[in-house]
């Protein structure tokens, strides 16, 4: 579960009180343990039966209880549990678990959790406490709780999260603040013993205080949906978040946090000897503003992002002689810092130049919504910079690896946030981006043997989010892993028969250039009846699911990011082979929204066939469904066409 953690002052004395919270195992009830299936979640494979969460801050830990019901084999999967959250400051212990038949047969487990490594980059270890409750079968029922205790100077505002990926019969929790004064990092230091919450709750629902501390009971949780392209669901989900503060609204806080946060961007960013010569020197030449801006951001993007390579010890930075890097000027001495530190850094920079430059801290919108009765400022994610060039204002994004000059990663654009103003701050959504910003030109040379085979060679030229993807996917592993990794994702893509393989990629650590893949094509293509074979010439598609296939959806739609997409395929024929048609040219219009176009023709023993694809908007509301995936319907159906060959000679096509 996500936490909120806040530093604590103990400026008060009280007595801590004990809690005691899930003691005992609960007995099943004889229909649960018969139970099949649940009407309420018809086509489930498992269920929760009772979720229990306590939050104790007079004695640092939360204690959580789980209860499942596992109705088809498909729901086995749910015996490996792996729990999440373990770190310098919260300890997860106590785990017990059971298993209990649908006979009533109890199965106690008796292992020990295991720590798991389940994300490994360069930069980055994500590990989980791991166990598997013991021989689970279809009707079983799984137990198991378990305890996470955090430091005596850190006190957890909790997140609960009432909404699962299962259907929940019932969920209960409760929250024990503690009953010191706080020092809380939110208000920017500010004392306080208030506690508030923002809440998004089924009809009925509430949260219910009593002698200050705070109790939640929901039953029948319908499960989240799972749509294709959906957002960010736990940005919708059921949920309370709590949180400490000395504010009375929500407009109140923002004014008194917006000022203080950009009060620490100013100082952070502050003009210094060391700034102000480096913003000369590295501008030294341009002509224009934005030639001016474009070396600054260079120059910026060439330091060390510590979030692809790894943060440096304080031991590491004092050797080097900087003891706290608290400043522009520091970064810029080390070649290095967080992407919140460039991002700063390059503010400085454009301020030095004679930039009107901002900041802007955003939620990322591939993980959660900015939500403003939220009073946390905990919520931001990453920073972003805004720089008026040429009378004009645009967006930066230096804290992102890879980040070409100029524009945002998709999970910056949109996004909610509080930016510096003129002087103030206000919240503010993101800039968008536009589909010329992210460019993929797919390029095929075919040559086909009079056996069917195919020969050929594959460029593709990415800019934009298709770029910055691979290009960070590099810092991940060695080249051969990625390699095999665009393999597999363009594989998908293809007619059954081609195979491609990465040769090598070019400009795979520029930002400032075209990302470049060189590939090899082998394989067959096409189908033979009699003396006609049939060729898909939309290789690039032909292969790619249909993304809508439900005829129903009750979410909105995220295709992340616009784009344009731009093929060209060169199919070389056999002596002996003659085409006898090819697709008609093909047009497909989402007024406003996407277009398609598609041209084939053949000259002599050549065909060429060329597709322009472009998504103009990523966002829909799910009254827009039926349009947009009669759209999809409509480029697949085009993708499909094919040119019709004639063998005019006697030839074994091996097809």
């Amino acid at each position: 579960m996500p936490l909120r953690s806040l530093y604590v002052s103990l400026l008060l004395l009280s007595a801590l009180s004990s809690t005691a919270f899930a003691a005992e195992w609960q007995q099943p009830t004889p229909e649960e343990l018969k139970m099949t299936a649940e009407p309420s979640a018809p086509n489930a494979d498992a269920i929760y039966l009772y979720r229990e969460d306590l939050t104790d801050n007079k004695l640092h830990m939360e204690a959580v209880y789980v209860r499942m019901k596992i109705l088809r084999d498909e729901g086995k999967k749910y015996a490996d549990v792996e729990l999440t959250g373990a770190s310098r400051v919260f300890q997860i212990t106590d785990i017990q678990g059971r298993t209990i038949h649908s006979d009533g047969t109890i199965i106690p487990f008796t292992g020990k959790p295991y720590e798991k490594l389940i994300v490994k980059t360069k930069t980055l270890q994500y590990k989980a406490k791991v166990f598997s409750l013991p021989e689970v079968e279809t009707g079983s029922i799984l137990e198991y709780r378990y305890k996470l205790r955090f430091d005596d100077n850190r006190l957890l505002s909790p997140e609960w999260d009432v909404q699962h990926s299962l259907f929940v019969r019932k969920t209960h929790f409760h929250y024990i603040p503690t009953d010191h004064q706080v020092i809380s990092s939110i208000d920017k230091g500010s004392a306080t013993s208030s506690i508030a919450y923002s809440q998004l709750l089924p009809k009925g629902s509430k949260v219910v205080e009593t002698r200050g501390e705070f109790d939640l009971v929901v039953e029948n949780v319908p499960a989240l949906p799972r749509e294709e392209y959906e957002p960010p669901m736990q940005a919708f989900a059921y949920r309370v978040r709590f949180y400490y503060t000395s504010k009375r609204s929500a407009q109140e806080f923002w004014n008194s946090y917006g000022k203080s946060w950009s009060h620490d961007i100013d100082r952070f960013a502050s003009p210094s000897p060391a700034i102000n010569d480096a913003a000369k020197e590295l501008t030294s030449g341009a002509t224009t503003q934005d030639e001016k801006l474009a070396k600054l951001y260079d120059a910026v993007m060439k330091l060390d992002n510590t979030r692809y390579s790894r943060e440096h010890s304080n031991d590491e930075n004092r050797a080097e002689g900087v003891k706290h890097i608290k400043s522009a000027a520091d970064v810029l001495a080390l070649k290095r810092g967080s992407p919140d530190d460039l991002a700063m850094l390059f503010l400085a920079l454009a301020r030095a130049a004679g930039f009107h430059a901002e900041a802007m801290a955003v939620v990322n919108r591939d993980s959660d919504f900015f939500e403003q009765n939220y009073l946390d400022g905990n919520q931001f994610d990453d920073l972003i910079i805004l720089v008026t060039v040429d009378d004009k204002e645009r967006a930066f994004d230096p804290g992102e690896r890879y980040a070409t000059y100029g524009t945002l990663h998709w999970k910056h654009t949109l996004a909610g946030g509080l930016r510096q103003q003129d002087g103030h701050t206000a919240l503010a959504s993101s800039p968008s981006l536009g589909y010329k910003d992210t460019v993929v030109q797919r390029i095929a040379e075919l040559t086909l043997a009079p056996d069917g085979a195919i020969t050929g060679s594959v460029t593709i030229i990415c800019t934009g989010q298709r770029s910055m993807r691979w290009r960070q996917k590099a810092l991940e592993g060695d080249d051969v892993a990625l390699k095999k990794d665009f393999d597999d994702q363009l594989q998908t893509d293809l007619p059954p028969g081609l195979i491609v393989q990465t040769d090598h990629f070019l400009g795979l650590s520029d930002e400032n250039s075209n990302l470049m893949v060189r590939m090899k094509v082998t394989g067959s293509l096409g189908t033979a009846t009699g003396k006609r074979i049939f060729l898909p010439l939309s290789i690039f598609s032909a292969g790619t699911r249909d993304p809508f296939t439900s005829s129903h959806r009750e979410e909105p739609i995220d295709l992340q990011y616009p784009f344009l997409e731009k093929d060209q395929v060169t199919l070389h024929l056999p002596p002996g082979f003659q085409v006898e048609s090819v697709p008609s040219d093909a047009r497909v219009d989402l007024p406003q929204n996407a277009v398609y176009l598609s041209h084939a023709a053949a000259d002599g023993q050549t065909i060429t066939f060329t597709r322009s694809y472009v998504l103009a908007n990523m966002l829909y509301g799910a009254a827009e469904y039926n349009k947009l995936k009669g759209f999809f319907d409509d480029v697949s159906n085009k993708d499909r066409a094919q040119a019709v060959l004639r063998v005019a000679t006697t030839t074994n096509s091996g097809q």
